[in-house]
């Protein structure tokens, strides 16, 4: 026979109800002032903008090395 462990309350929605643990996370940051969403997007363009000075460079050095 096997014996199931019972999970916590913590670790299980009560009746029925579905937790959604990162929803949570997303409205308490954003009620500090924090935007995820800004902030994910603020990075992305960061990282854009720098992969294309980085190709810029390697394009430029390319096409000397071909002459």
């Amino acid at each position: 026979r096997e014996r199931r462990e019972k999970n916590s309350p913590a670790e299980t929605p009560g009746n029925g109800e579905t937790v959604d643990w990162n929803f949570a996370q997303i409205e308490l940051l954003e009620k500090q002032g924090i935007d995820l969403k800004a902030e994910m997007e603020k990075r992305l363009m960061t990282l854009e903008e720098q992969f294309r000075k980085e190709k810029e460079t390697a394009d430029q050095l390319f096409e000397e090395q071909r002459k």
